[in-house]
């Protein structure tokens, strides 16, 4: 059990150096990415299929969904930006009668834009890829199951945004769909203290606006 959670940890330290080493030299380093020219905030519904297998038989494979709203800032240039996400707040229905729950999340996502590079004028729709990490606290609600689960995991994806004409301020709307994939999960610890192999999968598809200031 040692072990397990020594390599799982050795993986999530590393998934996080080269992300923070990546969005860093992007967004300072070189003469291709500009330096940061937005800033602003970002709002967005999301829909998230959590796919996962509790350590608990009560609970066993399951595939709830759940709906809620997340705020965050974002900053960078035409090319790359960075996005914190502090606080989302998804709520799932009663499941199988045992699992409903409220599911706090934090976030850190680095967008790219590979458009960029061969648009020749300027753009109304752009298409980005993003990866990051994703935070999250599970708080089942059932009395037969009141307790708070945590995940940390690596998520990619990809999305479209739709520009709304301004001069000194941005405007984008966007539509995003991700997947992730645990790094450490909880969920896997039996109440004996054993670990019995449980993953989770989240689906997530997220609809918003991100406005800010031009620099």
């Amino acid at each position: 059990m040692k072990t397990y959670y020594g390599v799982k940890l050795s993986n999530a330290i590393m998934v996080v150096i080269v992300f923070l080493a990546t969005a860093f030299y992007s967004l300072v380093h070189g003469q291709t990415f500009e330096r940061i020219s937005q800033a602003g905030y970002e709002i967005s519904y999301g829909l998230h299929q959590l796919s996962f297998k509790d350590a608990d038989p009560r609970i066993g494979n399951l595939t709830p969904g759940s709906r809620g709203v997340s705020v965050g800032i974002v900053y960078g240039n035409r090319v790359v930006k960075s996005r914190i996400r502090p606080l989302g707040i998804y709520h799932s229905d009663e499941y199988n009668g045992v699992n409903a729950f409220t599911r706090l999340t934090s976030e850190i996502f680095l967008n790219f834009y590979p458009l960029e590079f061969v648009r020749t004028h300027a753009n109304v729709l752009d298409v980005y890829l993003f990866s990051g990490l994703n935070f999250g606290a599970l708080v089942f609600e059932n009395k037969d199951r009141n307790k708070t689960h945590f995940r940390f995991s690596h998520t990619f994806g990809a999305g479209i945004e739709y520009l709304l004409p301004g001069e000194n301020r941005f405007v984008h709307l966007f539509t995003e769909a991700s997947l992730g994939k645990s790094l450490y999960n909880s969920m896997a610890i039996t109440s004996e203290g054993s670990y019995k192999g449980a993953y989770d999968v989240l689906a997530c598809v997220n609809f918003g606006v991100r406005f800010g200031r031009k620099r």
